[in-house]
């Protein structure tokens, strides 16, 4: 992973850059054009980080509720219909 302060250096250096080739429209645009790049690379990581952040809250989320035992009501699983009109009723 590259440093953040070199990023930030490459962007002055272009900014510095574009700001010399005023004049050259073309050659200027590229430079700018470069500095939007290297600001979607740190805004990029930061994505990456707050994905891997939400992830591993989410593994942790999850290994809770496989902890947890789920409870079942008696009576759920044990009713009938004992009026005949059960789907199970032959």
């Amino acid at each position: 992973m590259i440093a953040k302060e070199t990023v930030l250096n490459k962007m002055l250096q272009e900014i510095q850059l574009a700001k010399t080739n005023v004049h050259d429209e073309e050659t200027m645009i590229t430079h700018v054009k470069n500095v939007q790049l290297l600001s979607e690379l740190i805004l990029e990581s930061r994505a990456t980080t707050n994905d891997n952040v939400m992830q591993k809250e989410m593994n942790e989320q999850i290994k809770v509720e496989a902890v947890q035992p789920i409870s079942i009501s008696q009576t759920d699983a044990t009713s009938t219909q004992d009026d005949g009109t059960s789907i199970f009723d032959f």
